[in-house]
Parts: structure tokens; sequence; C-alpha cells
């Protein structure tokens, strides 16, 4: 469902444990579009633009993802627009957002990172919703770590099942395109699964599971993985909100054989936990408040593909609106 309005963008974009990761900034890699941007708690969009600025403060402990890690640090500058049809409930939504990343010693991650995305909602009947969203990433991050032109389609039908919980079918199509010397890596990819989502009061839970192909230009890139996913939403009094959410990956490559070590001969195996937890404050109605951090590890089959990695950051939005408060009867 598009948001009922556009609020803060946060480091794990209000979903550590299903949101592609964004180890390098928030604005550049494409959300995964399980949950849409959780709304804030007794409001609905003051009008049907928005503008957002956000500055991001980043620490990570493997930067790069490899064995040995290296540590740096950085800065985010995030600029970007909202639009939807209508001030409450909209059925279409659209943003567009550009990022300038700084860091330290990182050359590679240095860059201006643009997403834009388009977000329609049909009910189809009382039980049954569908939504459509299709979305561009330049230069963003993926939850692969991997720097990557992406162009995605998303399909998602909602079936309520009684009041608060609901079971979500979805799938994605996604064209991944990388710069040079990369070529090689250019894929296909796609998933499809199921979610299980709930409302316990205030709180938000879900639980979901999906199947990914990932068909790439050179066979030895393709892999297939299974990647399981619960979160935790919790409001804490009207100002402030702690998220928590656990992802992991299950991952084969069937054309990538190990060729020394314990398991030469085998295909390449990869399991990957990843563990994220924030707390977000609102100052007012324009102004939030994050600290993440986020704890991220592979075990591989193949020697030195291993890898642990801790991310922090506190981030400051502002958003140019006025969100208009509800009433309890609304």
């Amino acid at each position: 469902m598009p948001s009922r309005s556009f609020v803060l963008v946060v480091l794990l974009a209000a979903s550590p444990a299903l949101a592609d990761d964004r180890p390098t900034g928030p604005p550049a890699p494409p959300r995964d579009p399980l949950v849409p941007p959780s709304p804030a708690p007794g409001t609905d969009a003051g009008s049907r633009w928005s503008l957002e600025a956000g500055q991001w403060s980043v620490y990570d402990s493997n930067i790069d993802h490899v064995n040995p890690p290296r540590a740096d640090y950085g800065l985010v500058f995030m600029g970007a627009a909202s639009w939807q049809n209508r001030v409450s409930k909209p059925s279409f939504a659209a943003r567009y957002e550009a990022a300038l990343h700084r860091y330290a010693n990182s050359p590679k991650w240095d860059r201006l990172s643009h997403r834009a995305e388009a977000d329609f909602e049909k009910r189809l009947s009382k039980r049954w919703t569908t939504e459509t969203r299709a979305e561009i990433s330049l230069k963003g991050s993926s939850e692969d770590r991997e720097l990557s032109n992406q162009y995605s389609l998303l399909e998602m039908l909602d079936f309520r099942i009684v009041r608060g919980l609901e079971l979500r079918l979805f799938g994605l199509a996604r064209l991944k395109r990388y710069p040079a010397p990369d070529e090689d890596r250019d894929a296909t990819n796609a998933y499809a699964g199921p979610a299980l989502r709930a409302r316990l009061g205030g709180v938000r839970l879900e639980l979901a599971t999906r199947y990914e192909y990932n068909a790439a230009r050179d066979e030895r890139r393709d892999y297939e993985r299974w990647v399981h996913a619960f979160e935790v939403l919790a409001p804490l009094g009207r100002s402030d909100a702690l998220d928590f959410g656990v992802k992991f990956y299950d991952q084969q490559y069937p054309y990538r054989i190990v060729d020394d070590g314990d398991a030469e001969g085998q295909p390449r195996k990869d399991q990957r936990l990843v563990v994220g937890a924030s707390w977000q404050h609102r100052f007012g109605d324009g102004l939030g408040l994050e600290v993440a951090y986020k704890l991220d590890g592979r075990r591989s089959n193949e020697l030195d593909k291993g890898y642990d990695a801790h991310q922090a950051a506190v981030s400051f939005v502002y958003r140019f609106d006025r969100p208009r408060s509800r009433t309890p009867a609304q």
C-alpha cells in the first residue's frame, strides 16, 4: 500500500529485517517492497507534496565486507521529493531522492546516487488489495553490497484474514547492471514468497520468506537462495519507536566450484545473518532522529569468503510539510 504519508527516511528503511541493507547510506539502494514506509502514528499528510532533507553519520567496521576487514566512516546528505494523489488514503504515490556519499578512506563508495519509485494500489474487495511498485536505483548499494543500477517491478497481493492479520503474496522481477569492469555480473533477478503481517495494538510484526534466483552474464555469478526474515516495530509513546529485525540467507552458487579446503569440488554455499535494531524519535511534526546498529556476518565453505561487520549510524531528517493529527474516531 502506498504510505498514508511519506515519513522519515531512516538508515534501515524503517525495516532492518525486510529492507535492502543500506551499509553505505540510506538513500542509495531500493527498499525491499515487503513493507512500505511506516506512517507516523496518528498523522495524515498535510498536503499531497512533501520535501525531505537529511544527513547521516555512518561507521562500518568492514566497509567492503571482506576478510581481513577494513573500517571506515563517512557522511551522507540526502534530498527527496514525494507526491501522492490524495492527502488521506492515496491510491498512487511517487518519490524521488538523491544522495551524496562521502567517506574518509573509501573512494569506491564516494558517489551521487539516485532512486525513483512509483506505487499504485487498488482495492479489489473488502478483503483483497493489490499493489504495483516500479523502482529505479542508480549507483545504489544493494543488500548484497554491490554498487549497480537496478530496475525493478514488484507485484503484491494482500488478503485480510481477520482484523489485524494479513497475508501478503509478492513477486519481483529486476534487472541489474554493473559498471566496467564488472559487466559479467549483469543479471536478471527474480524472487517470490509470502509474508504474514500482524498488528497488536500499535505493534507491527512481520514474518516473511522468499525464494530468489539470479541469472548472470557469467554463469559463475548465478545463485539461488532462500531468505527468511522477521521484524517487529513498536511505538514508545507519541514520539518514539523501536525497530528490531533478523534476516537469514541460505545461498548456493551452482556453477562456482570450491577449489581448495575441505569443500573442494563442491558448489559454493554461503549462510548469512543480519540483525538490526534502531531507535527513532520525532521532534514535533518535521524533524526526526534515528540511532541504528546492525550486525552482518557471513560463513562460507569457500576459504576467505566469510566476514563480520558492525555498522552504526545517527541520522537527522527534516520533512517540509505539515502532518495533520487524526482524531480517535478517524
